[in-house]
């Protein structure tokens, strides 16, 4: 420190110290809860352009067709579980495969 200078600038940096600390502490505690809600996200659908009944193996749910930057279509069982079947850019070449899963899967 300066000869002279108030300790206010010293007393600034450990008081900007002590809050990252806090804050990186309370983020931390947070991190299983921020990648339980991740996890979650991550599987939600984007806009649904169909979706039907269906089996596939031994589980029932649905066959959805959603779409955000790309077309998917997954199986969503019952249980939860999300299975991606398929992932286009093109409509029409997902509108194929569509007919063909919800033919060989669909209820």
């Amino acid at each position: 420190m300066v000869i002279g200078m108030d300790n206010s600038i010293e007393k600034k940096r450990i008081e900007g110290e002590e809050d990252l600390i806090s804050t990186i502490k309370v983020a931390t505690a947070a991190l299983p809860l921020i990648f339980t809600i991740a996890e979650k996200l991550s599987k939600q659908h984007g806009f649904i352009h169909d979706s039907v009944p269906a089996r596939f193996g031994d589980k029932t749910g649905r066959l959805v067709w959603d779409y955000i930057l790309y077309n998917e279509i997954t199986f969503d069982s019952e249980d939860g579980k999300i299975i991606s079947l398929f992932t286009s850019l093109s409509d029409a070449e997902t509108k194929k495969r569509w007919d063909v899963l919800v033919d060989k899967y669909g209820l």
